[in-house]
């Protein structure tokens, strides 16, 4: 055993004596890759400091949106605030006046409509059976007045008999039977014009019924087709997300007012941008902007800033940068440009004339300076110290430490 551990014991010490001479070895060729940039560069220069005018420029990143466009959502419903999708046309369709682009499940309005289908019927019916029964109502009572008329002409006769010519007895009673048929004559008439007056205003009552339900009908009828939402105008179908940044989907529900997709006027987009804080102040409504859209990079547009806004917001609810919204009108619009695009202005605040530029690439920081890798005459590399001024995207104003035509390295 004891003999195990010395064996084991004189192994380590050969590993880390073997460790000891790599580390030495190592240290002993760091230095050279440490200052390979003082040698010869091995692939040459990479640009040449020139001397031109600096365009200075602020980026805004934002994406496409129509200043005119027809908002499509549910219809106005009575009673009906949620609205389940069915049926949705293809984002991104081309559609003309009178295609369909969102149908709604109709089941409540359907249960509805069915229900006041059978009111309106019922309605019709007691209607109908109203008419009928003061048809023959009036019918028997228009009888009895012919009648009652006819007995008052006859009582009429007899009492204009000359009382010299018949009894005492006779003339009376005569007299008698035309104040009865007199009043009878009379009641019945009344009773007829009072019957008349109270079928007027029942039968109005039930046609008033009849009208608001066939009226009620109507409107559900409408509210069904409603249902039913049809492109009033041709154009391309752009879906608007929720508050969530979710488009609708068939299955899911929307509520009364609220914009489902739009049908946008495509000569009116343009570009609703952000420009952070530190340089908010540097864009103003007039500049002049290049706008790249990232679907298609290689398109480039002219544009102009139109207005900036005075408030600073979040610029998403998950990070604490603080921008200002900005409008970019496009000049030039494309078939191919549709709202919800997203795209990155670079917005021209200044141009500098006659400066010595170098590209972005070749300014770095180190070690609290920012310097540039300079090829001297005889191939060497210098890390050089220099002074920068402004810049955009694409090259640096240099105000201190090189020369024009002097080679760099990116």
């Amino acid at each position: 055993m004891r003999r195990y551990i010395r064996m084991l014991i004189r192994q380590r010490a050969f590993w880390m004596i073997l460790g000891g001479i790599i580390a030495v070895a190592v240290a002993a060729l760091w230095p050279v890759h440490r200052s390979s940039t003082d040698t010869s560069h091995r692939g040459g220069y990479d640009a040449i400091v020139r001397r031109g005018d600096l365009t200075v420029e602020i980026p805004a990143t934002g994406s496409l949106v129509a200043s005119r466009a027809v908002d499509i959502g549910p219809p106005s419903v009575e009673g009906l605030w949620d609205f389940k999708i069915a049926r949705l046309a293809d984002e991104g369709a081309q559609v003309k006046p009178g295609d369909l682009l969102i149908e709604f499940d109709g089941q409540e309005v359907n249960r509805r409509l069915t229900e006041q289908q059978a009111e309106r019927d019922k309605a019709q019916e007691e209607l109908n059976k109203r008419k009928l029964e003061y048809d023959v109502q009036l019918r028997d009572l228009r009888i009895r007045v012919e009648e009652a008329r006819v007995n008052l002409e006859k009582a009429r006769h007899k009492a204009e008999v000359d009382p010299s010519l018949t009894s005492m007895q006779d003339f009376k009673q005569a007299q008698i039977e035309l104040e009865l048929a007199e009043n009878e004559d009379q009641r019945l008439k009344e009773k007829l014009q009072a019957t008349e007056r109270m079928m007027k205003a029942e039968l109005a009552a039930l046609e008033n019924t009849l009208d608001k339900t066939r009226r009620r009908v109507a409107e559900l009828e409408a509210q069904q087709k409603a249902l039913r939402v049809l492109a009033p105008a041709a154009g391309v179908v752009i879906f608007k997300r929720s508050w969530n940044g979710e488009k609708k989907q068939v299955g899911q529900s929307a509520w009364r007012m609220e914009i489902i997709m739009q049908i946008p006027d495509l000569s009116t987009l343009r570009l609703e941008a952000m420009v952070e804080e530190v340089s908010a102040g540097g864009v103003s409504p007039g500049q002049k902007a290049r706008v790249r859209m990232d679907a298609f990079p290689e398109m480039q547009l002219k544009g102009k800033v139109a207005s900036v806004g005075t408030v600073l917001r979040t610029k998403r609810w998950d990070t604490p940068i603080k921008v200002v919204d900005a409008i970019i009108e496009i000049e030039r619009k494309g078939e191919k440009l549709l709202p919800g695009m997203t795209a990155t202005a670079l917005v021209e605040v200044a141009r500098i004339p006659g400066v010595l530029l170098v590209p972005v690439k070749a300014v770095r920081e180190k070690q609290g300076r920012v310097v540039v890798l300079v090829e001297s005459a005889n191939g060497k590399v210098e890390e050089r110290p220099v002074r920068v001024g402004g810049r955009n995207s694409e090259a640096i104003e240099i105000k201190e430490g090189l020369k024009e035509g002097e080679k760099i390295l990116l």
